[in-house]
């Protein structure tokens, strides 16, 4: 099978679409045919290697988290799918592999498709929609009615973090955006938008329940300044401050901070696919590259000009057919 692998970190430029190993799966996970997979922040942080404490130093690498397609074969001690079974599912992303024909996949990271959806808006949704889920959810602790402000509203998490907080908790919405996406923001709920080109965000006149930084700009002692008697500042970049020093300063305040650590479980999928199933979440997808162009689909990624998700289309694995 072909995958897409770097010898080194580095640019773009250091992915290559080539011929590889067959993938080996045990009685415990799936054998995938890949129809999709998308780009997220983090795979060209580690392929540029600013993780590389993590990822670490050996090479070859195959990059990419979330996928979509249909599953092959499962091992004998998989209960919930079986072959021919269309699915969507998030691979570890510090290990990789979804850029690819084929993936290996646990069962618990996979979910089956929703129905009306296709494989590339499916391919967009884990680990954007997963997390936006979660930190409103269980992070937030958000409730109808509750004042949410999500900072870098129309990227991956903050497209699908809109339309959740508004159309499935029923919150108030504010997103926080360039001149060139309010219109977007305006049509995926937001209540209100403010231009970060143009308006002072920290001279907000209100105070809100959930200051969702999904663009990871702000700080924890900026980001109370805005937030309500037990407010929560969430923030999406694991970091030593937001790790351990934020959280520790929080413990002297009831403006909490937290950050998202992504552990994807079985409800997340359930209710994630519930959200779908009853309209409340669509997917914004910016540009599909093939997976032969996945170099400049990285270059675009990095670009600052993202809205929504970029999918890529993998090639058709030549013996399925």
């Amino acid at each position: 099978m072909k995958a897409v692998v770097f010898e080194r970190y580095g640019p773009p430029a250091v992915l290559k679409y080539k011929v590889v190993g067959e993938p080996v799966f045990t009685d415990d996970q799936l054998l995938i045919q890949v129809k999709a997979c998308s780009v997220n922040p983090v795979d060209f942080k580690i392929r540029r290697g600013d993780l590389k404490m993590l990822s670490g130093k050996k090479f070859p690498k195959v990059n990419g988290s979330d996928f979509s397609g249909v599953v092959v074969k499962a091992g004998k001690n998989v209960k919930r799918f079986q072959p021919g079974d269309k699915v969507y599912g998030s691979l570890n992303a510090l290990r990789g592999g979804a850029y690819a024909e084929m993936v290996v996949a646990d069962e618990e990271l996979v979910s089956l498709k929703p129905e009306g959806m296709s494989f590339i808006e499916a391919a967009c949704l884990p680990i954007a929609a997963l997390t936006a889920l979660k930190s409103l959810k269980d992070l937030g602790g958000i409730k109808a009615g509750q004042h949410v402000l999500i900072n870098g509203c129309t990227g991956g998490v903050g497209s699908m973090a809109i339309q959740m907080a508004k159309k499935y908790f029923d919150a108030k919405v504010t997103g926080v955006c360039s001149t060139g996406n309010i219109d977007l923001a305006k049509a995926l709920g937001a209540d209100q938008v403010i231009d970060y080109k143009k308006d002072d965000l920290w001279s907000a006149d209100e105070l809100f329940d959930i200051f969702f930084d999904v663009s990871a700009t702000a700080t924890y002692p900026q980001a109370k300044k805005l937030l309500k008697p037990k407010g929560t500042y969430i923030f999406t970049l694991p970091s030593l401050q937001s790790m351990f020093v934020w959280p520790l300063l929080s413990l002297f305040s009831f403006r909490k901070s937290k950050v998202i650590l992504l552990k994807k479980q079985r409800e997340d999928w359930e209710l994630l696919n519930d959200i779908i199933d009853l309209g409340y979440l669509k997917v914004v997808v910016d540009k599909v590259f093939p997976i032969e162009e996945i170099e400049a689909a990285h270059e675009y990624a990095e670009s600052g000009k993202v809205r929504g998700k970029i999918a890529i289309i993998v090639s058709k694995y030549s013996r399925l057919a």
